[in-house]
């Protein structure tokens, strides 16, 4: 979309999927935190708040509201895909996993300081 230096962007419009009383429900409900501000944006959105008010209100910018508005609208999830990441496999094998957390339970030597060094350390 190339915009002239004053021109609008298109007016985003709240595809209601959902009655605002459970958009309410879903907002309380959600144990996400990204899932529920999510949520809460959209309620509130729902119930004839504006984008601006909305990131206002809940401490969010309006890109953040607008990214949002757009995710309801597709049909997106709500909630924050990164829990979802197992992240990057272990770089040791499982066995030598084991072995280094053995090693760690083990008592370590107790190593004392040479008499010519115990000036310094003091």
């Amino acid at each position: 979309m190339d915009l002239t230096k004053h021109q609008r962007r298109p007016r985003l419009e709240l595809k209601l999927r959902h009655h605002p009383d459970n958009l309410h429900a879903l907002y309380r409900e959600s144990e996400d935190p990204v899932e529920r501000s999510r949520w809460h944006a959209i309620w509130l959105l729902a119930t004839g708040h504006s984008i601006p008010k909305v990131a206002q209100t809940l401490g969010y910018s309006t890109r953040w509201v607008r990214d949002t508005l757009h995710r309801y609208n597709k049909g997106k999830p709500m909630a924050d895909a990164r829990h979802q990441n197992p992240g990057q496999p272990p770089l040791l094998p499982p066995e030598l996993q084991e072995a280094f957390r053995q090693a760690l339970l083990q008592p370590q030597p107790v190593r004392s300081i040479p008499a010519s060094m115990a000036p310094w350390t003091s």
